[in-house]
């Protein structure tokens, strides 16, 4: 949260461990299961919207903005996948600050081990190892 606002972008994490096969990002058939977080009821996305989904359903949509309780960071995930998504190209240095930040802070304070992966319309997709 801290990232999101003092760069003023999207900054979303999920649950490598709770995934169903690959993580995509598409545009939902409206058909889709999506459970909020702190939610039980499925809100199917519209027809449409941009979503990342697995093979299980819908685990954020509306870019990185709306959060699946399924995927939900928790003070128990050991492998995790951040997103923070730049909209705009004339803040690509805001972006690749955040981007920076973020990995030092999880790293100083998190413990963990960070690898950062940047997907444009040259770079389509990546394997996370």
């Amino acid at each position: 949260n801290l990232v999101s606002l003092k760069y003023i972008c999207t900054v979303g994490g999920e649950d490598l461990d709770k995934l169903k096969g690959d993580l995509v990002l598409d545009f939902a058939d409206g058909k889709e299961e999506f459970i909020a977080l702190g939610s039980d009821e499925n809100h199917s996305p519209k027809e449409g919207e941009v979503v990342y989904k697995d093979n299980r359903g819908v685990i954020c949509r509306r870019w990185n903005w709306r959060e699946s309780d399924r995927t939900k960071l928790t003070e128990d995930t050991k492998n995790a996948i951040i997103v923070i998504e730049n909209l705009i190209p004339e803040e690509d240095e805001n972006f690749k600050n955040a981007l920076s930040e973020l990995k030092t802070l999880i790293e100083n304070y998190c413990g963990g081990n960070c690898e950062l992966n940047i997907l444009n319309k040259e770079n389509k997709e990546f394997e996370i190892k």
